[in-house]
């Protein structure tokens, strides 16, 4: 058995991508070689000791190329290896597969979502350009927490979530009070269907006629929690136009 503990860091990690290449994974089916083959029995046991070995030395700057590696099977096993001693980046490989963004650019999107906006200047203060740009900082913001990150128990974290949809809805009455919710109109071409759909929630009431549709799309979309906040949205719609009480 070889001793990898005399190996370098550069070395180990090569031999690591190596392995992670050659033993394929979930993010990239059907798998390149028979699991339960001896060959893939001993390049398993490999990437078990080498990550052992990296694990107990945490080159964590080293490592972090790993995860945005231009080989999935890589960014897999890097993730798996190093949840131990790189937690936030190993989650976020998961999001960016699937996502299909960078791991860099979902950490930034969680640092982004994390960070509450400055006090100043007061929205009532802000011009519509403004107010329409705060916008669409917090549905961008909302999208990360709705899709990247979750509290300590791995559930969704409903305290961000909750705080940028207050925010949101903060940004939509200063417009609505100022007869300005059409700067929001363009919001409903996003390419994001998560700001389409917050955007097409807040434009029911100038543009029904484009934003239902949107609404009606992503209630049969693949974004869970977005679908139920859309069908929720349309649901209260159609009984507010049709006289039935709110429920």
């Amino acid at each position: 058995m070889t001793d990898y503990s005399h190996m370098n860091t550069a070395d180990l990690i090569t031999h690591f991508i190596d392995g992670a290449s050659r033993l394929g994974s979930v993010f990239n089916l059907p798998f390149k070689m028979n699991r339960q083959s001896a060959e893939a029995q001993a390049i398993g046991d490999k990437m078990q000791l080498i990550g052992q070995e990296l694990k107990a030395r945490k080159p964590i700057s080293d490592l972090r190329p790993l995860y945005d590696h231009p080989n999935e099977d890589v960014r897999y096993w890097a993730a798996g290896q190093f949840r131990a001693i790189d937690p936030e980046w190993s989650d976020a490989v998961y999001g960016a597969v699937r996502e299909n963004l960078s791991t860099g650019e979902v950490i930034a999107l969680v640092q982004r979502a994390k960070k509450k906006p400055q006090k100043q200047p007061a929205l009532s203060d802000m011009s519509i350009a403004d107010l329409a740009e705060r916008y669409n900082d917090a549905a961008t913001r909302l999208y990360a927490a709705a899709e990247f990150i979750s509290d300590e128990n791995g559930l969704p974290d409903t305290k961000t979530y909750n705080r940028i949809l207050g925010e949101i809805g903060d940004v939509r009455r200063e417009l609505e009070a100022g007869h300005a919710l059409t700067a929001l109109l363009p919001f409903l071409e996003h390419p994001n269907p998560i700001i389409r759909r917050v955007a097409a929630s807040s434009c029911l009431s100038i543009a029904s006629d484009r934003a239902i549709p949107i609404l009606e799309s992503i209630a049969n979309g693949k974004y869970g929690g977005e679908r139920a906040s859309a069908r929720r949205t349309l649901d209260q719609w159609r009984r507010k136009q049709s006289g039935a009480p709110q429920g």
